[in-house]
C-alpha cells in the first residue's frame, strides 16, 4: 500500500509538472493612426474550444471586410464584442506599445492546444474602435507556451495595424428605454399639475 501511495504521490507531482499556461503576445499594438500605442489600447482574451474557434473560422470566410485584417476582426466582434465584461482577462498596452494576456484556465499539458480570441479597443464611447484575431497554440512541455501568433495577420506593418481597425457601431436606444422615459416625463408632469 506504501508503494502504490508513493507511485501515485510521484506520479501527481510530474503531471503538476507537465502543466503549462499560454501567453497570448500582441507584439507591437498600433493605434488606427499606425501610431505605436502608448497604454491606449486595451485587450480581452477569450478562451476557446476548438469548436469555437473553428466556427470563427468558418464567419471569418464570410465577414465584411476588404482585407484579411478586417474580415477577421468583424468575425471575432460579432461573436465577442458584446461580451467584453466577461472576458477571461484583459489588460492595456505598455509603454512599448505591446500586450500580453495569459490563459492559466487549465493546466495544459503537453501536446495539448490552446485556442484564443483577443479583442483590442481604442477609444470609448461614440469614439470606440475595435480589432481582433484568433489562434491556437499546441503545448510542448512544461513551459509556458507563447501565442505570439496572435499578432502576425493585424500587426504585421503600420498599413496592416491601421487599416485593421473598425468603427463599433453604437445600438440605438431600445423602445423599452424609450417607453420609460416617456413613462417619468408623464409621472413627473402629472406629479406639477
Amino acid at each position: 500500500m506504501k508503494k502504490l501511495m508513493i507511485a501515485l504521490a510521484v506520479a501527481a507531482v510530474a503531471a503538476i509538472g507537465n502543466a503549462a499556461s499560454v501567453n497570448w503576445g500582441a507584439g507591437t499594438v498600433l493605434e488606427p493612426s499606425g501610431a505605436t500605442a502608448n497604454k491606449s489600447v486595451t485587450g480581452y482574451l477569450f478562451v476557446l474550444t476548438a469548436d469555437q474557434y473553428s466556427a470563427l473560422n468558418t464567419a471569418y470566410g464570410s465577414a465584411a471586410g476588404s482585407s484579411a485584417g478586417e474580415k477577421m476582426s468583424n468575425a471575432v466582434w460579432a461573436g465577442y464584442g458584446d461580451k467584453l465584461s466577461s472576458a477571461y482577462a484583459s489588460g492595456t498596452t505598455n509603454k512599448k506599445g505591446s500586450l500580453t494576456l495569459i490563459d492559466d484556465s487549465k493546466s495544459y499539458a503537453a501536446s495539448e492546444s490552446a485556442y484564443a480570441a483577443i479583442i483590442y479597443t481604442y477609444g470609448t464611447g461614440d469614439d470606440l474602435q475595435y480589432m481582433g484575431n484568433i489562434g491556437y497554440v499546441t503545448v510542448e512541455g512544461s513551459m509556458d507556451a507563447e501565442g505570439t501568433d496572435m499578432a502576425v495577420n493585424l500587426f504585421g506593418s503600420s498599413t496592416a495595424g491601421a487599416t485593421a481597425w473598425a468603427a463599433a457601431s453604437v445600438p440605438e436606444p431600445t423602445s423599452g428605454l424609450l417607453l420609460l422615459l416617456g413613462m417619468a416625463g408623464l409621472a413627473l408632469k402629472r406629479k406639477r399639475a
